[in-house]
């Protein structure tokens, strides 16, 4: 303990004396450590179960539309036959209903940049876990009902309210006031879907666009395998379009879960050696960068350790030493990455990203704590090794003599 103390007090002695370089490394590193954040975030909510869609692996779509043999679309379950399909399929525990529908949302007048709504049921609601920060979520209840009611996203209510303290204030579409109830916290919409405004499907008016069939999403019960379940998913398909006088060619490999539809949009491949690739050149690229300057401190600090080897000091105990001020400066430049990642997403998605068509588009919300132990920390350890390490060894090893009169150590 009292070594690793004497340690830290070294680097932190050389860090002072050697500030720009101290500088250059922090930023280099903050910098690197701010894309790999959010694309390690980018990708956990592309292939986990990331709050809102809990249940992203068992989630199973059926989207409004799909093609047959000749390559035609054929529309799946009719808004008015959802009951009906759904009395011939077992063992689900929820169904959520999901429509849009394009037109001008206005408040208090004023037409907003949000040109569609959300159409949902009670089901939405009840297999997600959306995080309000104001209000609640509407029932099966209120959509039944007809209640004017609905949900707004935070992003939405700052751009719009300029305040998130809404609820009981009201959003116009298509001449109808709905009173505001909830508002859910902004989360990642890139990979699920641009979401800003919901209200109950039964206010559905299908105009203009005149589509007629939701996209479905449905939650078998705890124990059935998703693998059966698709299967009875198909059934009941190629049951209802039969009883519709429309032949079905769907198979249960067609059928996707939440998670399945992610990847699938993003590329398998892109997935598996892209992220890692942009990983690797995230890593050696900035560390290459650093060596340079790392060799030249390291070479200023080659008196110091020739001295220590000279009184008995071995190669991996000076090795040590000068890793540790590598890590000192990784540490702070990754935790200065970490927290400005989300600033970053917010304005790469605000220049590129959103648009008033689309609403906001948030890539990410958040960098979830295990990705930050088990991935960003790991990856901030090798960043330190690539950037600092073999300079350092190469000092740590070099010949004592050589180095107390002056001669070349890198």
């Amino acid at each position: 303990m009292k070594k690793f103390q004497n340690d830290v007090v070294s680097a932190l002695h050389n860090i002072r004396h050697n500030k720009v370089y101290a500088a250059f490394y922090i930023f280099g590193t903050a910098f690197t450590f701010i894309f790999i954040s959010i694309i390690l975030q980018l990708t956990n909510d592309i292939v986990n179960n990331t709050q809102p869609f809990i249940h992203a692996d068992r989630e199973v779509i059926i989207e409004p539309y799909t093609k047959n043999s000749k390559g035609y679309d054929v529309g799946n379950v009719q808004h008015d036959h959802v009951a009906l399909f759904l009395s011939t399929l077992k063992e689900y525990e929820f169904c959520a209903i999901r429509g849009q529908q394009f037109g001008g949302v206005s408040v208090n007048g004023r037409v907003t940049g949000t040109n569609f709504v959300t159409l949902v049921n009670g089901d939405y609601w009840n297999m997600r876990e959306f995080d309000f920060i104001a209000g609640h979520s509407f029932t099966e209840e209120d959509v039944q009902s007809k209640n004017k009611v609905a949900v707004i996203r935070k992003s939405f209510a700052k751009a719009n309210f300029k305040t998130n303290e809404v609820v009981g204030q009201r959003v116009e579409f298509q001449d109808i006031d709905y009173t505001i109830i909830g508002v859910v916290d902004d989360y990642n919409n890139f990979v699920n879907g641009v979401e800003e405004v919901w209200i109950p499907h039964t206010f559905n008016q299908f105009q203009p666009e005149n589509n007629l069939f939701y996209q479905l999403s449905i939650l078998p019960k705890e124990g059935v395998a998703i693998t059966e379940f698709k299967e009875r998913v198909v059934r009941a398909l190629k049951l209802y379009h039969q009883n519709g006088a429309v032949k079905s060619d769907m198979d249960s490999d067609e059928v996707l879960t939440r998670k399945e539809t992610r990847i699938k949009a993003f590329g398998n491949n892109k997935l598996s050696y892209g992220i890692s690739l942009v990983l690797l050149l995230l890593l050696i690229v900035p560390s290459t960068n650093i060596v340079v300057i790392s060799i030249a401190n390291v070479n200023n600090r080659a008196g110091e350790i020739a001295v220590r080897r000279s009184m008995g000091a071995t190669v991996y105990a000076s090795f040590i030493q000068m890793m540790t001020e590598n890590l000192l400066l990784v540490l702070v430049g990754s935790i200065l990455g970490v927290v400005l990642a989300i600033p970053m997403a917010y304005l790469i998605s605000s220049y590129f990203l959103s648009s008033g068509a689309d609403g906001y588009v948030s890539l990410i919300s958040g960098i979830d704590f295990s990705i930050l132990m088990l991935e960003i920390l790991p990856l901030a350890l090798l960043f330190a090794l690539f950037s600092g390490g073999l300079s350092a060894y190469i000092v740590a090893k070099g010949n004592i003599s050589v180095m107390l009169k002056g001669g070349s150590k890198c």
